[in-house]
């Protein structure tokens, strides 16, 4: 039942954080109530956390946190529909104050248990999300500008390496070595990559003691230990698994040298043999796998994220899960599986058992898994990540340890969905069933509430509910994940949107423009709108100042005018993709879009600007400038200038650049002193005007794909381009036979120098085949 429990405390904690948000209810509700509500929850979040799972006291952490979150959301939903009175109100406080009591008694319940219990915890687990102890080393993060340059150069060399790697950061004091790596170590790449982060502040008059200390308390161990004990613990607790630890202020070498033998050189396990000390463990758990390669992938995963040590080996091994159940269909690894889902951490069990919900080979698309792992509450808040990031992690932890399969990588190398075994969704539909996980059968008010889902006024996600319209959906108040496609010839979203007062996703796809109410500005809980083709926003009344800290997606607009008031309504925004049009009702508003606003959006990592095929009137993008946030752009029929492109291609984080029709204005596509420094993926397409490239290799210097489509002029690819070192492919589809021949022959030409890694891909065309022959020379 820990699952059960943990998702219900977490989602009781999120929802009474919605509440505290919303402009009328957080008005509603005692504030000493919730106050107290919540310093129990998060008690009791700690105890399912770290402690052994006691059934009972599970059981019945998770029914009093199911209760007092459908009490406080019944509430909700009664004041968001006018449908309350004063007698109803006095009732409400009534319940929840007694909702309290209950939570308080339970709480003395734990509080003995773990006395009893000498606070025993339950079989070592991987440590929590750097969410907390790791978070809280660090000092306050300090941004400074001009160290985007050098804080990406550091990313790279931390994220692309394995082994252990020493990265001095040297200089006069005062000049910001410090700011440097602090924006580095709280840098969201860097959350997610590493599996635990500390810091370590060394000074002038260093101690061995302090030092590691310091790095064990970042990482919840203990202290009261002498050097050699320090030192051990810290190498127990860092083996074999991904570690940072930044040693600020550091004045001599001789610092370094007298701790850096606990720091254990690891790698990715399979790059490595077994410790010799747990070659015959790691036999004995092989054997009892009977050979099936799920149940040994799976076994693999589980070790890969363990200790390596040889008594939490050995309790693995003894483990009387670790046996294979039978069945007239033959061996099964369900109970395997079970193991591998029973030394999963708490806060990853409910994410992986919600994946038994979907279809049996269903393509799992992990932006919607993402927005249904938040919008149901399973993601424990953070003070350093968004709850989307949070999720990130938990996927690449389920990927590690084999639950969670990749299904198919994009062109450019991210993942276009995940897939689950068979039976390791039977394994997640029979947990989630006896921990009667998936479905709570509850009365309130005498009435039960998730008899008929789709009527319920509990309800969260609504996907593809074609009996009702969407006036009828927006009357589930308390909905947080809206996802509909239509084939009628119009449609608007009613201003009644505005009463699901804790809606997060919406997502609308359809055959023409939709039109969007007003509302949608009075809605600061809103973290994801998509609507395709293209929604007509209306601006943001002036009158009304709330501000959607949460909106991170938004898409598509249509002639979004970023003043600086919109701006400053979705500071927090992600992702944006805006289409302009140049008709001649337009023509005088092409100064008007303020799209010089642009920059202010700090955090925006993917933008997609889109014209018509017409010349814009106006030069509509002509005032366009881009924040240094940006990792992801497209450019559509923007007839920008080329000298423009000077502005892209010092974006600091920019990797992924589609230049798409008359993206650019011109048929040449000259470089001057133009360094796209951290670009990776180059795609040009549909640029029907293009005719020369001129450019060479140290335009792109860690360029790894680029794609060529129908570009019917072109003449030839840039020759210099084929020595670059980190490039991967080059794909040529529908251009010119010209271009095509300059490809064969840049991959002619790199197999000479003896460059086998090189891949060319090029459209199915007889005057081509037989003019040069290479397994790396690819027809589409």
């Amino acid at each position: 039942m820990a699952a059960t429990a943990y998702a219900s405390l977490v989602s009781l904690l999120n929802t009474m954080d919605l509440i505290l948000i919303h402009p009328h209810l957080s008005t509603c509700f005692e504030n000493y109530q919730l106050q107290s509500l919540r310093e129990i929850v998060d008690f009791l979040v700690d105890f399912v956390e770290n402690y052994s799972e006691a059934e009972n006291l599970m059981r019945r952490v998770a029914d009093a946190a199911h209760e007092a979150e459908d009490l406080i959301e019944v509430e909700a939903a009664d004041r968001i529909r006018g449908k309350y009175t004063t007698k109803s109100v006095k009732m409400q406080l009534r319940r929840l104050e007694k909702m309290v009591q209950e939570m308080s008694y339970i709480k003395e319940k734990v509080i003995k248990f773990k006395e009893e219990t000498g606070f025993v915890r339950s079989m070592r687990r991987p440590s929590p999300p750097p969410s907390s102890s790791s978070a809280r080393c660090a000092a306050k993060k300090t941004t400074m500008l001009g160290f985007d340059r050098y804080v990406a150069q550091l990313l790279d060399e931390l994220i692309g390496y394995d082994s252990r790697r020493i990265l001095p950061i040297v200089g006069m004091g005062g000049i910001g070595k410090t700011t440097l790596a602090r924006n580095v170590y709280e840098n969201s790449l860097v959350v997610y990559h590493f599996d635990v982060r500390a810091w370590v502040t060394v000074s002038q008059e260093y101690s061995e003691s302090d030092m590691l200390s310091q790095a064990l308390s970042c990482l919840g161990g203990s202290s009261n230990k002498d050097d050699d004990e320090l030192g051990e613990e810290l190498h127990r607790t860092l083996y074999g698994r991904r570690y940072l630890i930044v040693l600020d202020d550091v004045w001599s070498v001789a610092a370094w040298e007298k701790i850096k033998s606990f720091f254990p050189e690891n790698v990715t396990f399979a790059e490595q043999n077994c410790p010799p000390q747990l070659e015959g463990i790691a036999e004995k758990i092989v054997r009892k796998c009977r050979g099936l390669p799920l149940a040994i992938r799976v076994i693999g995963g589980l070790l890969g994220k363990s200790p390596r040590t040889q008594e939490y080996w050995e309790e693995i091994a003894k483990d009387k899960s670790l046996v294979l159940e039978y069945s007239s269909e033959g061996s099964k690894p369900s109970s395997i599986l079970y193991m591998s889902y029973k030394h999963l951490p708490v806060w990853l069990k409910s994410c992986f058992l919600y994946l038994g919900l979907f279809p049996e080979d269903h393509k799992i698309d992990v932006s919607r898994l993402i927005k249904l792992w938040v919008a149901e509450g399973f993601i424990k808040r953070t003070k350093n990540r968004s709850l989307e990031q949070v999720a990130e992690s938990y996927i690449k932890e389920l990927v590690d340890r084999n639950l969670l399969l990749v299904g198919e990588l994009t062109k450019h190398k991210k993942v276009l969905y995940y897939c689950l075994h068979d039976l390791v969704r039977e394994l997640c539909i029979k947990t989630a069933e006896n921990e009667d996980f998936y479905c709570l059968q509850r009365e309130i008010d005498e009435k039960n509430q998730f008899g008929a889902p789709l009527k319920s006024r509990l309800l969260r996600v609504v996907v593809d509910d074609r009996e009702s319209s969407l006036e009828n959906t927006f009357k589930r108040v308390n909905l947080r994940y809206v996802s509909r496609s239509y084939k009628i010839n119009s449609m608007s979203i009613p201003s009644s949107i505005s009463l699901c007062w804790s809606l997060q996703t919406l997502i609308v796809k359809y055959w023409s423009p939709v039109v969007v109410p007003f509302e949608i500005w009075k809605m600061p809980q809103l973290r994801h709108i998509d609507i395709d083709p293209i929604m007509r926003l209306p601006h943001p009344p002036s009158r009304d100042k709330v501000v959607l800290h949460n909106l991170q997606t938004l898409k598509t607009v249509d002639n979004l005018i970023l003043t600086e008031e919109a701006c400053v309504r979705i500071p927090n925004v992600r992702e944006l993709d805006v289409a302009y049009h140049s008709f001649e009702e337009h023509a005088e508003l092409g100064w008007s879009f303020h799209l010089h606003n642009v920059v202010r959006l700090s955090k925006l990592e993917s933008l997609s600007l889109r014209g018509t095929r017409e010349q814009c009137v106006g030069n509509l993008f002509g005032s366009l400038t881009l924040p240094n946030s940006l990792t992801e752009l497209t450019l559509d029929n923007c007839y920008i200038a080329w000298s423009g492109m000077a502005m892209v291609a010092y974006l600091p984080r920019l990797q992924l650049l589609h230049l798409k029709g008359q993206a650019m204005l011109g048929s040449e596509w000259k470089f001057v002193k133009e360094e796209f420094r951290g670009l990776k993926h180059l795609t040009i397409s549909d640029s029907y005007e293009l005719i020369s490239w001129i450019a060479d290799k140290s335009n792109f210097p860690v360029l790894e794909t680029l794609y060529l489509l129908n570009l019917k002029k072109l003449v030839e690819i840039p020759w210099d381009i084929g020595e670059i070192p980190t490039l991967e492919k080059i794909s040529v589809v529908n251009c010119s036979e010209s271009a095509r021949m300059s490809a064969i022959k840049i991959l002619e030409e790199q197999e000479n120098l003896g460059n086998q890694d090189l891949q060319v891909e090029i459209d199915r065309r007889n005057q081509i085949r037989g003019l040069y022959e290479s397994p790396n020379l690819h027809f589409v």
